[in-house]
């Protein structure tokens, strides 16, 4: 019996048989050549030939799950430890399971499968930025596991949370005082906090929150972070009027509720310690994008759907795709330079909307693509494309949803990329909100993911109507919305 389970251990398969029974398959689509690679998560073969990388195979251990984080690591890596030209084609495995990216210029999108190696031959060479090195993927995987162990104690220690959304909504406050903090920095500026008699910099110091640090100075450095999200919380600056309305991220009642220094500590460490050196670490307006995508695999791991409804996050293969689709058309039918067009205020017109956005998933997407195309335009100094770039941020981002949880989470997520003015905002039922109607018409890009429920969705009938019961939003009625919404677009 002994034996037998020794053998049966020696057989359980490693990140290691995963690389080479995976190498083994990729050699019939004629990938060879190449050598190992180093790999935080388990083992990497980059493929060559004739001295171009065609495809970085990461393999990790069939024990771990095959979750958007290690798709995401997978393409990071590939980004930041490959050179200057990294392979075109991306593919991380624990063997049952497996994810495959391609990268291009634009960015990184899902396959449906390995491209044979012919394929990888022909693809032209991607050039990654200066900016981009090794301390990227090590600032991910921080964030990525930092957030994941914040999360945890906030929901552990019952943080004055009753809940694990709650515990994330707790989360979303302090990177939200983070993205503030980063927006003064980055204009050189300093935040002072009513009441307080210190600016925003010191308040969210992490050695205020130390452990060695004496019991009451650490309960002061809290109540000081409270008093500072109840002034950040009103800036105007992070809240917007969209046609006279008022647009919030937080509602005026709302309040930090962490108690406890350690979790201050623990959060804010990441985000705003200083190197050793003693220059500052990494902030969010230098990794937005890191940090963005750090944020959204917590939100995706720990979110719990409720009521039916539930609050379903769309998959990051898809929302990235279908942003790269649809410049893809907007290229294909000529429409790019609309996104440079203005009224007679000097607003960019173009509009890209999700009328039910979530996190903001769509929109960030959306939002890389239109970098990307302002960072193409070679006509454009580098102050022009700042201030078209800034400006599509600013105007050409629309999204709503009826759960004020989510437009807090979207909005946080599209600030942590620049976008502090988008008009995104709660309406109560986004097929019928007149918000949306008096849009139709005015829309050129929707990228959305409708709202699902096992039962279907009804329109409810009015009070005091006992003639049946609610009306499914279908048939000719949910033809007759959705061809409201999709007015004045082709098909293509």
């Amino acid at each position: 019996m002994a034996k037998q389970k020794a053998k049966e251990s020696k057989a359980q398969p490693t990140a290691d048989t995963v690389l080479e029974e995976t190498r083994t398959q990729l050699a019939e689509k004629g990938y060879k050549g190449g050598k190992e690679h180093p790999y935080i998560d388990g083992k990497a073969w980059l493929f060559q030939a004739n001295g171009k990388a065609e495809l970085l195979l990461c393999a990790i251990d069939p024990q771990k799950p095959m979750d958007e984080h290690q798709g995401q690591r997978a393409v990071i890596a590939a980004m930041t430890t490959c050179g200057k030209s990294p392979p075109p084609y991306v593919h991380v495995t624990n063997g049952p399971n497996s994810s495959t990216f391609h990268l291009t210029p634009e960015g990184d999108r899902p396959l449906a499968e390995i491209p044979p190696a012919e394929q990888a031959k022909t693809e032209s060479q991607v050039v990654i930025s200066a900016k981009t090195d090794e301390n990227v993927l090590a600032a991910y995987e921080n964030l990525q596991q930092q957030f994941d162990n914040i999360h945890e104690h906030i929901y552990a220690t019952r943080e004055n949370v009753n809940s694990s959304n709650e515990a994330i909504d707790e989360l979303c406050k302090l990177v939200y005082m983070v993205t503030v903090l980063n927006r003064y920095q980055a204009t050189q500026q300093t935040l002072t906090i009513p009441n307080t008699g210190k600016d925003l910099s010191q308040i969210l110091d992490p050695k205020r929150f130390a452990p060695a640090n004496p019991v009451a100075e650490r309960e002061q450095g809290v109540r000081e972070a409270r008093l500072a999200f109840d002034h950040c919380r009103d800036l105007k600056e992070f809240n917007t009027t969209v046609d006279g309305d008022e647009i919030r991220i937080f509602e005026d009642r709302a309040f930090l509720r962490l108690e406890k220094p350690d979790t201050y500590y623990m959060a804010l460490t990441p985000l705003l310690s200083q190197k050793a050196d003693g220059t500052s670490g990494h902030h969010l307006f230098e990794l937005g994008d890191i940090t963005g995508r750090a944020l959204e695999v917590v939100l995706r791991r720990r979110y719990e759907g409720r009521g039916g409804m539930g609050a379903y996050l769309t998959p990051h293969q898809i929302t990235r795709f279908t942003a790269a689709m649809a410049f893809v058309d907007l290229k294909r039918e000529g429409r790019l330079e609309e996104l440079l067009r203005k009224d007679d205020r000097g607003r960019p017109t173009f509009r890209f909307c999700d009328p039910f956005v979530g996190s903001g998933g769509f929109l960030i997407q959306l939002i890389h693509q239109a970098h990307n195309y302002v960072k193409s335009l070679v006509t454009f100094d580098q102050r022009r494309k700042d201030e078209a770039y800034q400006q599509m941020l600013d105007y050409c981002f629309l999204g709503a949803d009826n759960s004020p949880g989510m437009i807090m989470k979207s909005r946080i997520n599209l600030a942590a990329y620049g976008s502090t003015h988008a008009a995104v905002r709660r309406v109560d039922n986004s097929l019928t909100a007149k918000w949306l109607d008096d849009r139709v018409g005015t829309i050129d890009v929707i990228a959305t993911n409708p709202p699902f429920k096992k039962d279907g969705i009804t329109r409810k009938k009015a009070k005091g109507d006992k003639r049946g019961d609610d009306e499914p939003i279908s048939g000719a009625a949910g033809e007759a919305i959705l061809n409201a919404f999709m007015e004045g677009i082709e098909d293509g």
